[in-house]
């Protein structure tokens, strides 16, 4: 066990350990021998954290009248009584001022001066700055800061581009800079004047990236979506982008580039310098930005982090992304990167291969990026899995309806829901394997058979309508009552067949509903099962098996039919469609037709 003398003797571990504990313990940790005092000290003033507040918030008390937040007199309280004549100040190596150089308070001024008189002597500074009011506080710091140097001293500096100008941009190692677009649509007459300001606005940007040859961090924040009136195409900056890429490329010793939102136009990519190690890449991007990072070496980059998206309402009006595919229909093909060792993609929102290329052309990659290219891979297939079932769908479900309604007509025993769920199964993995008998959709296409059962049909319908007729007017004439003439009797014919027909489409309209609801039955116990087989294709990518969207669909329908065979329903398709006339020669073309004419009528059906 290490004695509390080798634990004071490296203060580099002892620190670290102190890390773990909440201030009140670190401080009971110090009383408890003098040996471990400095390094407490170190713990519980080494930062110094100044938690801003709106100084115009207001509170009610007692719900009668408003009061003045308290929080900055409490603030200020704590500064004069216990920051401004501690003896431990020199322990302080960070101040995080938060947004407190933002406005002259009585706060920013004691920490200020304690600044300049030397009292507290850190070598990290953070601060954020988004209000002009903050031009006196910053001037105050820059002289600071100039009195240091850069090897003890760095600025973590969160602002706009018109604040920086007031920083001292040398010393900044952390820059997050926020685009601050014009307030008004209103704010340029024309379209040039728009684009004049913005090739300036970008040079801007470039001039402080040049003045800013430390950074280690950079952090992009483009902001809210711009008027489509300001969009343009890609060319009209592209000498101004092509500037800034150079005051990029020049950066040494920047290794952590956080880019959240396009930076000007969402097909520029950004190629970070050969120092960058962490790469993260937030909001709306564009294909022709994908195909850039694909080819892109990034050399050294060793952790990269995607979570991007495709936001039409942000991409319109940008002239040149008219045409742009969806992600979902990207395919990247491979990536140039081969140093990673950490990926995290989102796998919604981009091209379906990111990870799995990633992964592919990275042999270090960590086992949790592995993993994400496995899942990623399971649901590709998946999806195309189901792809397919929604093509061989409508196939299948007419091939069993002509089979089905073949069989009753030639006098077989009626097919139960089991047997019928497993002939669409199978003709299901047959349109899977490429196999589907195609047959099966035009049976009784032949134009003479039609002819010759469509005359017989109606010769009998005819036959039954007369033999109706005749014998009612028997009894009629009988009992004394005129017969009809030949002109009444055939128009007596002609509605008798009109209503036997009628009858007959009614008939075969009942049935395709039937047969719909068998193939939706089908269908919901098929996506029903989709998160046990993705979890089944998982294992298989996982154990090294090379799988296909078919090999998955028959796999997947197979499982469908295995189950539903333990348990036969009791109900077959003739108990549902009682009254049709099996006997009739109907045949299955005239079935497919008509389901034809009134499939239009069903509710439309989304895979």
């Amino acid at each position: 066990m290490t004695s509390i003398t080798s634990l004071a003797a490296t203060p580099e571990i002892l620190d670290n350990i102190l890390g773990y504990l909440p201030k009140p313990d670190v401080n009971n940790v110090g009383l408890t021998c003098k040996a471990l005092l400095p390094a407490s000290l170190h713990s519980l003033w080494g930062t110094l954290e100044l938690l801003y507040q709106d100084p115009y918030v207001t509170k009610w008390y007692s719900g009668t009248k408003p009061e003045k937040n308290i929080w900055h007199m409490i603030e200020w309280h704590t500064v004069e009584k216990y920051w401004v004549p501690s003896p431990w100040l020199h322990y302080t190596t960070y101040i995080k001022f938060d947004r407190y150089l933002n406005s002259d308070t009585r706060v920013s001024r004691a920490v200020l001066e304690l600044l300049e008189s030397g009292k507290i002597c850190p070598n990290r500074v953070e601060l954020t700055v988004d209000t002009p009011s903050a031009e006196k506080q910053l001037e105050r710091l820059k002289k600071y800061s100039e009195s240091r140097e850069l090897v003890d001293f760095s600025i973590y500096l969160d602002s706009t581009f018109q604040m920086t100008k007031f920083a001292d941009l040398h010393k900044i190692t952390r820059l997050t800079l926020h685009r601050s677009p014009p307030v008004s649509e209103s704010s340029f007459e024309s379209k040039a004047e728009f684009e004049s300001w913005l090739k300036g606005y970008i040079e801007e940007f470039a001039e402080i990236i040049r003045q800013t040859p430390n950074l280690t961090h950079f952090t992009w924040q483009k902001g809210e979506n711009e008027p489509e009136c300001r969009k343009y195409e890609l060319s009209v900056v592209s000498n101004q982008l092509q500037n800034l890429q150079d005051a990029f490329s020049s950066l040494r010793y920047l290794w952590n580039l956080k880019i959240d939102g396009y930076i000007f136009h969402p097909s520029f990519f950004l190629v970070p310098p050969p120092s960058i190690r962490r790469l993260e890449v937030l909001g709306c991007v564009s294909s022709v930005w994908w195909r850039s990072f694909a080819t892109c070496p990034l050399l050294g980059l060793e952790a990269v982090f995607l979570r991007t998206c495709q936001d039409w309402e942000e991409l319109r009006g940008f002239a040149d992304l008219d045409q742009e595919p969806a992600f979902k229909d990207i395919r990247l093909g491979g990536v140039a990167v081969r140093s990673l060792r950490k990926a995290f993609v989102v796998l919604y929102n981009n091209p379906p291969d990111v990870i799995q290329c990633l992964v592919q052309r990275n042999e270090n990659i960590d086992s949790h990026a592995k993993r994400a290219a496995q899942f990623a891979r399971a649901r590709q297939i998946m999806q195309e899995s189901l792809g397919i079932f929604d093509e061989g769908f409508g196939k299948c479900k007419t091939a069993v309806t002509n089979a089905y309604i073949q069989n009753h007509r030639t006098g077989h025993q009626p097919e139960s829901n089991s047997q019928a769920w497993a002939r669409f199964g199978e003709l299901m993995i047959r349109h899977a394997r490429g196999d589907f008998p195609e047959e099966s959709l035009f049976s009784g296409r032949d134009t003479l058979n039609i002819a010759n059962q469509s005359r017989e049909l109606l010769l009998r319908y005819l036959d039954d309508c007369i033999d109706e007729i005749t014998s009612d007017q028997s009894k009629k004439i009988s009992g004394g009552d005129e017969g009809l003439t030949e002109m009444q009797f055939m128009e007596r014919c002609v509605a008798g067949l009109r209503s036997r027909t009628r009858a007959l489409k009614d008939e075969i309209e009942g049935l395709s509903y039937s047969v719909e609801s068998f193939a939706r039955q089908f269908d919901r116990k098929l996506r029903g099962m989709e998160s046990t087989i993705k979890q089944t294709v998982l294992d298989k990518l996982v154990a090294g098996d090379e799988l296909t969207p078919e090999i998955v669909l028959d796999m997947w329908v197979q499982v469908v039919m295995d189950e539903t065979a333990s348990g036969t329903p009791a109900r077959t398709l003739e108990n549902d469609l009682r009254g049709m006339p099996w006997d009739s020669p109907i045949s299955g073309d005239i079935m497919v037709d008509t389901l034809a004419d009134t499939s239009r009528h069903l509710p439309r059906y989304h895979m």
